[in-house]
C-alpha cells in the first residue's frame, strides 16, 4: 500500500470492496492514506465511499483517527468524511472522542459546515470527552453560526436536560436566538438551593425546547422541605424580574382551616404603587386578577369560585401579551380574560401571604 498515491484513484476505489478498500486504509500508513484521500476535485464524486471505508470494521479505530488527524487531510476532508451519512453517528462520534483535531474552532466549523444537526447532536449528547463547559464554548465559538447552533439545540438526539446544561454555562447569551434568550425564571426549590444566575432576558427565542433558566435570589424567606415558605401577616418576599409578557405560573398551599387566609403572586411589580397581581382567598374561596396603579386597586378578571378549601395546593397560571391582552387559569380553567396597558414595565416579582399562617410557594416558572 506504500504505492497508494501513485495508484489511480478511480481504479482503487472502484475496483475493491468496501472490506477490501478498509483493510487497504488499515495497512496504509496514515500520512499516505490522507494525502491520498485529500487529492483532486474527483473525491467529491465518492466521499460517500469513503466514508464508508471510515465506517468498517477492517480499519481500525485507531487508524481511522490518524488519518482523519492527519495534516495532510485538509480540514474540509475531514468534515466532509465525518459529516457524510454513510460513516454512522457512532463511528463519528468515536473519531470525535479520539481526534486531535483543535478544539472548539476546528470542531465548530465541521458542526456548522459539514454535519447535519442530528449527527452533531449525537455527539454533544453522547461524548465521554466534553463537559458541559466544553461544549458551551463551542456554542459560543464564531465558528458555529446561530442558525446551526439552533438546529442541534433543537434536534431530539439532544436530551432537553443536556441542552439546558450547556446553554446554561454559555458566556454569551445573545448567541441564542436574535437579541438574546428567552429567558425562563423558575424555582422549585427540591434542592434546597436558591441561587442568584442573572436577570432573566425578555426577547423571544426561535428555540422550541432549550430556554435559559434563571433560579433567582429571593429578598428572604426560607426553603423548607423543598417548597418556599412565607409566614407571617402580609408577608412578601421578591426576586429581580423584568418580565413585561409571557406565562407566570405558580403553585401554592395555605395552612390552617379557619379565618381570612390567602396569597398574593404580584408577577409584574414595579412599586408599591404600581403592580399587576393574582390574589386567592380561602374564605370564598375565590381567585382574581388585580392591578394597582397609581395607588388604586381595581379587578380585572373578577374573583371567580374555585373548588372549596381543603388545606391542599393550588395551581393559577396568567398570560400577557405585546398589546396588554390578559388570561388568566386556575388548573385548566379560564377565568377570563381582559386588556389593560397601564402599567408596561416590571423589575420585581414578589410572592406574598395574606394573614398570620403559613403560605407554601412551589413550582415558579416565568416564561
Amino acid at each position: 500500500m506504500g504505492s497508494f498515491s501513485t495508484i489511480g484513484a478511480t481504479k482503487l476505489l472502484f475496483e475493491y470492496t468496501i472490506d477490501e478498500l478498509a483493510r487497504k486504509f488499515n495497512q496504509a500508513e496514515p500520512a499516505v492514506a490522507a494525502s491520498f484521500i485529500n487529492q483532486g476535485d474527483y473525491i467529491g464524486l465518492v466521499i460517500s465511499l469513503i466514508a464508508s471505508i471510515f465506517d468498517n470494521t477492517n480499519l481500525s479505530l485507531t487508524k481511522a483517527v490518524s488519518i482523519f488527524d492527519n495534516a495532510n487531510l485538509s480540514l474540509s476532508r475531514a468534515g466532509n468524511i465525518i459529516g457524510n451519512a454513510n460513516l454512522s453517528n457512532a463511528r463519528a462520534l468515536d473519531i470525535h472522542d479520539n481526534s486531535a483535531r483543535t478544539f472548539p474552532d476546528e470542531w465548530a466549523t465541521i458542526f456548522d459546515s459539514y454535519m447535519d444537526a442530528g449527527k452533531a447532536a449525537y455527539i454533544v449528547e453522547n461524548s465521554t470527552k466534553r463537559t458541559v463547559d466544553d461544549w458551551a464554548c463551542l456554542f459560543d465559538n464564531a465558528n458555529l453560526s446561530e442558525a446551526k447552533l439552533q438546529s442541534i439545540l433543537d434536534d431530539t438526539n439532544l436530551s432537553i436536560q443536556k441542552g439546558q446544561e450547556i446553554v446554561d454555562a454559555m458566556s454569551n447569551p445573545s448567541k441564542i436566538g436574535t437579541g438574546g434568550r428567552r429567558g425562563y425564571l423558575g424555582d422549585d426549590w427540591q434542592d434546597n438551593k436558591i441561587t442568584d444566575r442573572d436577570d432573566a432576558a425578555t426577547t423571544p427565542t426561535d428555540l422550541g425546547r432549550i430556554v435559559q433558566i434563571f433560579r433567582p435570589e429571593w429578598s428572604g424567606g426560607l426553603a423548607e422541605d423543598g417548597v418556599f415558605k412565607l409566614t407571617g401577616t402580609d408577608e412578601k418576599q421578591y426576586c429581580s424580574s423584568n418580565f413585561t409578557t409571557g406565562y407566570w405560573y405558580v403553585k401554592w398551599y395555605v395552612a390552617g382551616t379557619s379565618g381570612s387566609r390567602g396569597m398574593k403572586f404580584y408577577f409584574m411589580w414595579v412599586d408599591d404603587n404600581n403592580h399587576y397581581f393574582l390574589e386567592y382567598h380561602t374564605d370564598s374561596p375565590d381567585l382574581s386578577l388585580k392591578k394597582t396603579a397609581g395607588g388604586s386597586i381595581s379587578t380585572l378578571i373578577s374573583e371567580t369560585s374555585i373548588e372549596p378549601y381543603d388545606n391542599c395546593w393550588h395551581d393559577a397560571k396568567v398570560k400577557r401579551d405585546d398589546d396588554g391582552n390578559f388570561e388568566a387559569w386556575y388548573g385548566h380553567i379560564s377565568l377570563g380574560t381582559c386588556v389593560d396597558t397601564s402599567i408596561t414595565s416590571s423589575n420585581r416579582l414578589y410572592l406574598g401571604c395574606i394573614g398570620d399562617v403559613d403560605t407554601y410557594f412551589d413550582n415558579l416558572q416565568v416564561y
